[in-house]
């Protein structure tokens, strides 16, 4: 089964929105069935520093998740973005214990007609805390700016997460 397919609606963003799939990436997270009426998008960057050589960095980076089902056009969806937790040390948009753990959220908000993204941002010691709230809000910026592409209501963005991401 596809993990991911173009979005039916705005038609003219299915050249961008296909490049944001790689298909190398798996999504740490449930099985194909579970994605059945779930449009997902998974490694998507939300900040890369142009100037650097250097790819974008892996904490960097967020998966999309929107229901397939309904008619289309629909209007926009609310958004939920979703920050992980782990004492801000550990952890990822992919539990390394639990793979299924976050992706779970962005399906449940899928499956509610709320168009969800599941973050990942960098650990400390490596960055300091400021550095970390920096990698969320860039995320959240991410989404305010492209979640339309997804089908998604810029003006209903809701930030929450779980531990160090509440």
């Amino acid at each position: 089964m596809q993990r991911s397919r173009s979005l039916p609606i705005k038609p003219s963003f299915r050249p961008s929105l296909s490049q944001l799939h790689r298909p190398h990436s798996t999504p740490g997270g449930p099985s194909d069935p579970s994605l059945s009426g779930i449009y997902a998008w998974f490694d998507i960057p939300y900040h890369h520093d142009h100037l650097s050589p250097l790819p974008p960095d892996p904490k960097h980076h967020l998966d999309v998740f929107l229901s397939s089902s309904g008619p289309f056009p629909r209007r926009p969806q609310p958004v939920f973005l979703f920050v992980h937790g782990g004492l801000w040390m550990r952890g990822d948009r992919r539990h390394p214990y639990r793979p299924h753990l976050y992706s779970n959220v962005g399906l449940a908000c899928a499956r509610a007609n709320v168009v969800g993204v599941v973050i990942s941002y960098r650990l400390a010691p490596a960055v300091t805390v400021m550095e970390q709230v920096r990698d969320v809000r860039r995320a959240l910026e991410w989404t305010h700016k492209e979640v339309g592409r997804f089908g998604g209501d810029p003006g209903r963005i809701f930030l929450g997460g779980v531990s160090a991401g509440a």
